[in-house]
């Protein structure tokens, strides 16, 4: 007899394991089982449910696995890997229905985009897409599989600059500075920002020197508004993979990014914004904006070899094509009179070396308002009531892992029925393993916080 080993993975609690083709008949799955992250099949071949990539929903479809990232713009973004966990893109189709806000189906056929390493499309215009079932089709040399993925929570938009992934049923913002400190701005399915009351705790499993992950336990940071906590004395956080942990009343569930830029403080006077593995500082003076762009570790990237495009406005109402200016070592472009920069959203798209990579901010204005108030100064001390105990920061809840994995282990055994071959069902966590630019046009007179 054939055994099929199915251990659960807690990257995204909130989605299922999609049943396929060639399983409906005889095995009906249901919509809530949680995730899993590898079968075992008879023989060598191994099905591997690779680890969360773009800090999405992670379920296996048949022979692949398959992670899932929308966006409530329309946005649908998705990885697929193969049984052996490669990664995998030209000659695979890919297409989607998801729930939209008006009741409808948004059915879209995903491109696989080179760049990006991942399968993208969008739905129609003024589309707002919700949580729900998704129906997923994938064809791989024309062998065909379907069936449903769960998505319990669509990421919104970044609003501070931060990097966003979804996490059992919440996404968050987050933000991991060298010096050890990691914010994380919380918000449920519904995207109500989450409170100290919210019956949920979360520790971050950041990437640091000497190629080791460090675990930090977040505990909510009133006068900031956010999750917050730091790495142990000595440790600086490095760029990489970064996991959120997330164990609440609602489910249990790990996000994942395979790689973030660390933040950095402004050096010009304007906004940092998070765009995959680089970071980059708008400065707006009237209608011009400048763009000062800065590598993982934070140093200055000023060769001017970069394709950097930015869409203000909602809609991407303008479109700006950022020049190089060599002597302010910054790319620079210009809005037309009637657009107040400060006010406006921006998504800022980056090309380098042949990868792609995106990033945006609600708005230069609230972004400076938000950010002032929650940034994490390793030189002041934080309210007497907020702050973080040493000990605690130390000492991670070893409850926190077992709960998860508790939690999502007794929603999958009540709800995934497997008709042979067998299934045994277990809990496994998925593991991952600067010089100043724009000397000559540093912040003065009217680059004051990115907004005059």
């Amino acid at each position: 007899m054939r055994l099929l080993v199915v251990p659960l993975c807690l990257f995204a609690a909130g989605s299922t394991r999609v049943c396929d083709t060639e399983e409906k008949a005889s095995s009906p799955v249901a919509e809530n089982a949680a995730s899993a992250s590898s079968v075992a099949v008879a023989g060598d071949v191994k099905v591997s449910l690779a680890p969360g990539r773009i800090g999405g929903s992670v379920a296996v479809l048949g022979d692949f696995s398959i992670e899932l990232l929308l966006q409530k713009s329309g946005l649908m973004q998705a990885v697929v890997s193969d049984a052996r966990g490669k990664l995998m893109g030209e000659g695979v189709k890919l297409s989607l229905s998801a729930r939209a806000k008006t009741g409808e189906s948004e059915q879209v056929k995903l491109a696989f985009v080179p760049a990006r390493a991942r399968f993208e499309g969008r739905a129609k215009a003024g589309t707002e897409l919700v949580p729900g079932a998704v129906d997923v089709a994938l064809d791989v040399g024309g062998k065909a599989h379907s069936g449903k993925l769960m998505v319990a929570v669509v990421a919104p938009e970044p609003e501070l600059g931060g990097s966003v992934l979804v996490a059992g049923g919440y996404s968050a913002e987050l933000f991991a500075r060298p010096s050890g400190e990691v914010q994380a701005f919380v918000k449920d399915s519904a995207g109500a920002e989450l409170r100290a009351d919210a019956g949920a705790s979360f520790k971050a499993l950041a990437s640091a020197k000497g190629g080791v992950q460090e675990a930090i336990a977040l505990s909510y940071d009133a006068p900031h508004a956010c999750f917050s906590g730091k790495a142990k004395a000595g440790v600086e956080l490095a760029p990489g993979p970064i996991e959120l942990v997330v164990d609440a009343k609602v489910g249990a569930g790990i996000g994942r990014l395979e790689s973030i830029a660390l933040s950095i403080d402004a050096s010009h006077g304007g906004q940092l914004i998070a765009v995959g593995e680089y970071s980059v500082e708008l400065v707006a003076k009237g209608t011009e904006l400048r763009a000062f762009v800065f590598d993982a570790h934070g140093k200055a990237h000023a060769s001017g070899d970069l394709e950097l495009k930015l869409d203000v406005g909602a809609g991407a109402a303008s479109a700006l094509v950022m020049k190089w200016d060599a002597p302010s070592l910054s790319y620079k472009g210009s809005v037309a009179a009637n657009i107040d920069l400060s006010l406006q959203p921006i998504r800022v798209s980056l090309a380098a070396s042949g990868k792609a990579f995106s990033g945006g901010v609600a708005s230069l204005r609230a972004a400076a308002k938000l950010n002032a108030n929650a940034k994490l100064d390793a030189n002041a001390k934080l309210d007497a009531n907020a702050k973080l105990d040493t000990g605690a920061r130390a000492k991670l809840d070893p409850k926190l892992d077992a709960n998860a994995k508790a939690s999502v282990s007794k929603a999958a055994g009540a709800s995934l029925k497997v008709i042979p071959p067998k299934v045994d069902i277990s809990t496994k966590q998925g593991a991952s393993a600067g010089a100043k630019a724009g000397g000559g046009a540093k912040a003065s007179g009217g680059f004051s916080l990115g907004t005059k």
